[in-house]
């Protein structure tokens, strides 16, 4: 064998090992994992009753002061929404002192409180509402979704969907690893 095939055969195994190594992140991370992430969270719905909804309250509201002024940072809720039989959805609202802040057109413009949420079967359809509130104004009759989330009043946009995963009658959570 001569010397310039001996080079070109180097290089080629060269570059061929090269491109290996850069594409073997991109190739490990088309396999999905086998085992839930660590920012999974686990809550039981062992007890949930269909048509129902569980909420579990992850973050406290609370009032920050500065300077001369003060602001407020919303706390935060998932509510576990069972449909019939194996159906369940999972979705976040945000709170203050223990009550869902309601939306007026988007969420985070607060168009009053709600202190239960809870699904309502109809003859034709099951809508998520709220049961209970001190608001006797407007929005609150359009504070309502389809069980999917989504927005039916007006002035209801769309819930924020989790995503979950459900094994042995527990409901686990993807949440952000920065948050809770």
């Amino acid at each position: 064998m001569d010397r310039r095939k001996i080079l070109s055969t180097a290089t080629l195994l060269v570059a061929i090992i090269g491109i290996g190594f850069a594409m073997s992140p991109f190739i490990i991370s088309l396999n999905p994992p086998s085992h839930l992430p660590e920012y999974a969270k686990g809550f039981d719905i062992s007890e949930m009753e269909e048509n129902s909804i569980k909420t579990i309250h992850i973050r406290s509201s609370k009032k920050i002061e500065y300077g001369r002024g003060s602001s407020w940072e919303p706390g935060d809720a998932l509510i576990i929404v069972r449909g019939d039989e194996k159906e369940f959805h999972l979705y976040w609202v945000p709170t203050w002192e223990q009550q869902f802040l309601m939306p007026m057109t988007f969420w985070g413009q607060h168009g009053g409180y709600c202190k239960k949420l809870g699904v309502e079967v109809n003859t034709n359809r099951r809508v998520i509402k709220c049961l209970s509130s001190e608001s006797s104004r407007f929005p609150y009759k359009e504070w309502m979704w389809s069980i999917e989330g989504e927005g039916l009043g007006r002035m209801s946009p769309d819930l924020y969907r989790i995503n979950f995963r459900v094994e042995n009658n527990v409901i686990y959570a993807f949440l952000a690893t920065n948050q809770y």
